[in-house]
């Protein structure tokens, strides 16, 4: 999730089975899935790095979870294919996790 403060709205980015879903949220409902992602998952904080000129020329060969992630954060670390590997890359990257105990 994150939330634009010029447009002043909510914009939530999933990927599921049924390919990326990208929403915007009115306040209630921003909300609420603050709540639910507080219960049941990990969060974190994590500042894109600018986005380079050197523009990646073809998608990656295989498309997963992670690397719609990855493309989403422009993260180009190879070697990342699970989802512990990319918490991982994430904290070595100076991510932050979030609204955790």
């Amino acid at each position: 999730m994150r939330y634009d403060p010029i447009a002043r709205v909510w914009f939530f980015v999933e990927w599921s089975r049924a390919g990326l879903d990208i929403r915007t949220l009115t306040r209630e409902m921003a909300v609420e899935n603050i709540m639910k992602l507080m219960e049941d998952a990990t969060c974190w904080e994590f500042v894109a790095p600018p986005r380079r000129n050197d523009y990646r020329r073809f998608p990656p060969l295989i498309m997963h979870c992670v690397s719609v992630i990855k493309e989403l954060l422009g993260i180009r670390a190879w070697w990342v294919w699970t989802p512990y590997q990319l918490a991982r890359e994430l904290e070595r990257l100076g991510a932050k996790r979030i609204f955790h105990e």
